[in-house]
């Protein structure tokens, strides 16, 4: 036992074993005579207060608590006398250190053998974090209160009887009424009249699961007789079998928006009424205003017409659509600022032109505008019917591009057969070259082993033999000269494969199916980009699976390999321009389809950009650097073989083709 507990007080000595006992508690408890002067407390309230048992024997418990405090600490001691029984209150202890501790105690009497009362007992808990936490859930409360009832909108909650539960001061300011008037109150009271009955039937038919919950809307009146339009948003709060116990309701004031929709439908009755009165006076006219603005708000072509002044008067949906402007930002505004060249009366009408039309935001794209005169009510205007031309432009362009390639595709396939003849010659001569030389080095041979003999009888001629042999440093040329030619037939050899994938890509042959090695056309397409992967440090990895025969077009699935590894390169090229690029090629069967692979570590393709990469003229490259057609003419390829593309990107971490053939014998 601690050398505290040894020399406690008279109370301590009686009660040993529950000293023991609560020696060992983390409850802190502490024992104080009739004068609140203590007399034992427990490790745990020294750890509580920062004091020892040996100080605390010379306090009294007033002096550990700070003065607010007394007063009520001695009111409760007096009730524990007064009434015997035990008091529970909440204070706070001033702790050695500094600071104050605050906690709940339960206090009861310390009675002698004669039930008279000699002193306190009293059990402590620190309620420091539970009054955290009390604190951070008001505060919690209060901002939520605080934005329940600012929020830019209504809300209430009723139970199955329509009784108002809950309802915030944006609510209350609407319907001009104080919360504490509201709660409890049936809604229906706040509808108009007319409305009540169906109100509260719509209520009980809801509860009941007959109704569904949806939008509505219904007339309130205010409290200083005013009708209020308002638009109703409900959902149901459950209890925890899952049954409805309230509605609970978003409101919003619709009044203003109900009379600008009643003042529309006013208007155009009249506009209506107006416009049947004219027509009652012109029957000559060829159509209404109305009329014709239906017409050309159904046109897909931009509509806009100007009266002689070159004024706008009209300004249909599919222009606003081209121009960026909208109909109210142009009527009255002068033609010449949607298209700087301006139109012409007499010169231009009946006329179709190719000009330069001038968007909201600056800039400018060509156009195509048909100009036509209509006479309305005697008033001649000029019509005029555009199209946005940049699209069909581009087209012109990319299709022109396109015949290019097509051009330098049957090109190549001519170059590649002038190529072959030049290319035969040599690859023969090397053959015999190789042949011939083997003699050649055993002729060498047989002369040096004769060497010594020959130069005892014509010095001369093996001194300059020796000679030319170290003008020609023939030992290097003799160790090397074979692996000369066989570099030579290699490089010959690589020739003669370009130049027949060419002559394969080329081919303008009718399409024909047939069975062929996948990776042999993979290693095919390889072989004419390799020298640029060569030159950029790019490392290529090939694995070949599973069943290799696929049946196909050939040449039309070489070009999908090539335009795949093609990408892949620019891709590796434009990311990692310092080397490290890696190409990684995989042939195998996937389910019932043969899958190539072709993935890379470039930069990745951004997520909104995956959806249109197949589609004609779409492209992430530079300008200058792609047609956006390589995709979409592989996509198309695939799928007349009855395939599909894959594609799997992730910003930074590369992307994988994967096309999907299927099997067939």
């Amino acid at each position: 036992m601690p050398a505290a507990v040894d020399s406690a007080c008279s109370w301590a000595d009686r009660t040993g074993a529950l000293v023991r006992m609560l020696n060992r508690s983390s409850q802190p408890f502490i024992a104080a005579d009739v004068d609140a002067r203590i007399t034992y407390a427990n490790p745990a309230f020294e750890a509580l207060v920062g004091y020892t048992l040996d100080e605390l024997r010379d306090r009294t418990v007033h002096d550990i608590t700070p003065t607010a405090w007394n007063e009520a600490r001695g009111q409760a001691l007096l009730s524990v006398l007064a009434t015997g029984k035990p008091a529970r209150y909440e204070k706070e202890y001033r702790h050695k250190e500094g600071g104050l501790v605050a906690v709940e105690a339960i206090v009861d009497l310390d009675l002698d053998d004669n039930d008279r009362p000699r002193g306190f007992l009293a059990f402590i808990t620190d309620i420091r974090v539970r009054r955290a936490a009390e604190r951070a859930l008001r505060e919690s409360e209060h901002r939520f209160r605080e934005l329940f009832d600012q929020a830019p909108f209504g809300y209430h909650e009723i139970g199955p009887d329509g009784q108002i539960l809950a309802v915030n001061q944006t609510e209350c300011e609407m319907l001009g009424c104080s919360r504490e008037s509201m709660i409890g109150r049936p809604i229906f009271d706040f509808v108009v009249e007319e409305d009540r009955e169906l109100s509260r039937q719509a209520v009980a038919r809801k509860f009941r699961g007959e109704l569904p919950l949806k939008p509505i809307e219904r007339t309130y009146q205010t409290a200083d007789g005013r009708r209020l339009s308002v638009s109703i948003e409900e959902r149901f709060h459950l209890d925890e079998q899952g049954r409805p116990i309230s509605i609970r309701s978003t409101v919003q004031d619709i009044t203003d928006r109900k009379r600008t929709e009643q003042a529309l439908v006013a208007s155009e009755a009249r506009a209506t009424a107006l416009l049947q009165e004219v027509e009652a006076k012109n029957r000559e006219l060829a159509f209404s205003e109305g009329r014709y603005r239906q017409l050309t708000e159904g046109s897909i072509d931009a509509v806009i017409v100007a009266d002689r002044r070159g004024k706008i008067t009209l300004f249909n949906p599919a222009a606003e659509h081209i121009f960026g402007f909208d109909a109210a930002e142009v009527v009255g505004q002068d033609m010449s600022m949607l298209i700087p060249e301006g139109v012409q009366e007499g010169r231009d009408v009946g006329r179709t032109l190719e000009m330069t039309g001038l968007r909201k935001d600056g800039s400018t794209f060509p156009l195509e505008i048909s100009l036509s005169a209509v006479d309305l009510g005697g008033e001649l205007q000029l019509l005029g019917s555009i199209r946005d031309q940049t699209e069909r432009q581009r087209m012109r362009a990319m299709l022109g591009q396109s015949e290019k390639l097509a051009s330098i595709g049957l090109l190549s396939a001519g170059v590649a057969h002038e190529i072959n003849n030049p290319l035969a010659y040599v690859a023969n001569n090397l053959a015999v070259l190789d042949r011939d030389l083997a003699g050649i080095l055993d002729m060498v041979n047989t002369y040096e082993q004769a060497r010594d003999r020959l130069a005892a009888v014509a010095p001369e001629v093996t001194a300059r033999i020796a000679e030319i042999s170290e003008d020609l440093d023939w030992e290097y040329v003799r160790d090397n000269l074979p692996k000369m030619l066989a570099r030579t037939r290699e490089g010959v050899q690589r020739v003669a494969n370009i130049v027949s994938n060419l002559r394969g890509l080329a081919r303008t042959s009718p399409p024909k199916m047939e069975q062929v090695q996948l990776p042999d056309l993979v290693e095919g397409a390889l072989e004419m980009v390799r020298g640029r992967l060569r030159r950029h440090g790019v490392e290529v990895s090939t694995r070949h699976e599973g069943p290799p025969r696929v049946v196909c077009v050939a040449n039309q699935i070489s070009q999908v390999v090539l335009n795949l590894l093609i990408n892949a390169v620019q891709a590796v090229e434009q990311f990692r321009p310092s080397g490290g690029g890696l190409i990684e090629v995989r042939t195998a069967t996937l389910d019932d389809h043969l899958a190539v692979e072709i993935r890379d570590n470039g930069p990745g393709i951004a997520a909104e950009d995956i959806p249109r990469l197949f589609d004609p003229f779409f492209t992430t490259k530079p300008v200058g650097e792609g047609t956006g057609l390589g995709l979409s003419i592989s996509h198309g390829i695939v799928s007349g073989h009855g395939g599909r593309i894959e594609v799997e990107s992730c910003p930074g971490q590369g992307t994988c083709f994967r096309v999907l053939l299927p099997q067939k014998t």
